[in-house]
């Protein structure tokens, strides 16, 4: 999808997220991931009110709903927020139902897709029977009202841009398959563990010397041998992933980043450099 958006955007067509989800929330990332500003977001908002505050201006967040963009509030708020029914409307689930057939409905060409999630492999399956992201009457319906349906198993050549998979010390989030994106995160993870192993040794001395490297070893084939062997449920990798990267970065923040007034400008700037090319050379 991002290709897509991409290509429309090249060829002069303004894009929009249109989402169920909190218009807020959606804002913060929307242009770092989708390259669509926050002013191109619609989407579920609470009440908020104005206000002054100790004399300066604020706005307050009320608990309480103020708009549901979705299912039938889709095309209300397209309307609120663009005040234009789009030529070519995208969607994943009944929730977008309303939308496409609002915009497909106009004069002239239209586009409505709707993208089947059924790659239960490389993302998730969910689709008829889903409690959440159900699609059932999009299914039933588009080939009659002329919308494109397109398969993730089926018509998706890559669906990210990384892969998870199990390996090495439990996880490599890798950024897709082959030897260079591997040996880089190879060369990474030798990097980190050296440095936590100098930052353990130093602490512990030889207590560390005689049991925790060795712990350490061991650890390391166990996380292997685990994903290689093992096929564990998704659910339990996606935490496993989280409590890996989490276990890393709190690694680095406290080992291998320097403390107060002892870093230094220039090794500073050579490793932000060789981060950069690394970071190039794998995409």
């Amino acid at each position: 999808m991002l290709e897509l958006l991409a290509y429309l955007r090249a060829n002069d067509f303004k894009t929009y997220i249109v989402s169920g989800g909190g218009i807020e929330f959606v804002r913060t990332f929307s242009e770092a991931l989708y390259g669509i500003p926050p002013e191109q977001v619609i989407g579920s908002s609470i009440v908020t009110k104005y206000e002054v505050r100790g004399g300066r201006p604020v706005l307050v967040k009320e608990p309480k709903l103020d708009f549901i963009d979705d299912h039938e509030g889709k095309p209300l708020g397209i309307n609120r927020f663009i005040g234009r029914r789009p030529i070519a409307a995208f969607g994943n689930s009944d929730g977008d139902f309303q939308m496409l057939e609002w915009v497909t409905a106009g004069p002239g060409e239209r586009l409505g897709l709707i993208v089947h999630h059924d790659d239960g492999e490389r993302e998730f399956a969910y689709d008829r029977a889903s409690a959440a992201g159900k699609l059932d009457r999009g299914l039933d319906e588009s080939a009659r009202r002329g919308w494109a349906l397109v398969s993730m198993k089926k018509d998706w050549k890559r669906v990210f841009k990384f892969k998870v998979r199990p390996y090495s010390s439990g996880l490599v989030d890798t950024l897709e398959e082959g030897a260079v994106p591997i040996g880089l995160y190879a060369l990474a993870m030798i990097f980190h563990f050296l440095t936590v192993s100098h930052g353990l040794h130093r602490e512990y001395g030889t207590l560390y010397d005689r049991k925790g490297a060795w712990l350490l070893a061991v650890c390391s084939l166990v996380g292997w041998a685990s994903g290689m062997f093992v096929d564990f449920p998704k659910p339990i990798v996606a935490i496993l992933l989280g409590l890996v990267a989490g276990g890393v970065i709190v690694n680095t923040l406290i080992g291998e980043l320097p403390r107060e007034k002892e870093g230094r400008f220039f090794p500073f700037v050579f490793g932000a450099f060789f981060y950069t090319v690394l970071l190039l050379i794998s995409v």
